[in-house]
């Protein structure tokens, strides 16, 4: 096998398992030396941790966007009505909430 085929088939296992060790694994028993098995592995590694790290930004964005929403309506509309409640409180516990699922992703959780 070339080594361009390993390293898709790499990563169709990660894709597969979810799992580095797996990858590893079967790495090793392709019978590649330790130095092209760390690469290919440091670069599955790279490109996963690119795509958390984008995705988390995502999140962040969104939960702020939503919070700055909440208090922008909220400002507006001003403190009388059930309106309040469901934009001071609801839009920002979803916005907080999501912030919070994107810095998990972002920070590797």
């Amino acid at each position: 096998m070339e080594l361009t085929d390993i390293s898709q088939r790499a990563y169709d296992i990660y894709r597969k398992e979810r799992r580095f060790e797996a990858v590893q694994e079967f790495l090793e028993s392709a019978g590649l030396p330790s130095d092209t098995t760390q690469s290919i592995l440091s670069e599955l590694k790279r490109t996963h941790y690119a795509r958390q790290r984008r995705l988390g930004m995502g999140f962040l964005t969104t939960g702020a966007i939503l919070c700055m929403t909440s208090m922008g309506i909220t400002m507006s509309v001003g403190h009388e009505g059930t309106y309040v409640i469901y934009t001071l409180y609801g839009m920002t516990i979803t916005g907080a909430l999501i912030a919070f699922l994107g810095m998990g992703y972002f920070l590797g959780f």
